[in-house]
């Protein structure tokens, strides 16, 4: 999700928006209906948001073992090099 700052009497804030997909507008992430065009979004449950988390999750590590795999081999290409001169 998207956060935009706003100037509030205290100072400056971050708030949580989404942007349309029908007329690219920026809403506040609460609305169920785009304030531009009346593009409705779709509600998303408690368990969607938990899905969606976890894939997240899953998608994070598998990607920092990726990274971590790429730096092994990046160093072994270099232990490799330095062996044959």
């Amino acid at each position: 999700m998207t956060t935009i700052r706003y100037k509030r009497k205290r100072g400056r804030e971050e708030a949580p928006v989404k942007v349309c997909p029908s007329c690219y507008v920026y809403n506040m992430a609460a609305v169920r209906m785009c304030h531009d065009c009346g593009h409705e979004f779709p509600r998303v449950t408690k368990a969607a948001r938990q899905e969606g988390e976890a894939a997240l999750k899953r998608w994070t590590e598998a990607e920092m073992e990726r990274q971590a795999d790429r730096e092994m081999l990046a160093a072994l290409e270099v232990v490799a090099a330095e062996g044959v001169e």
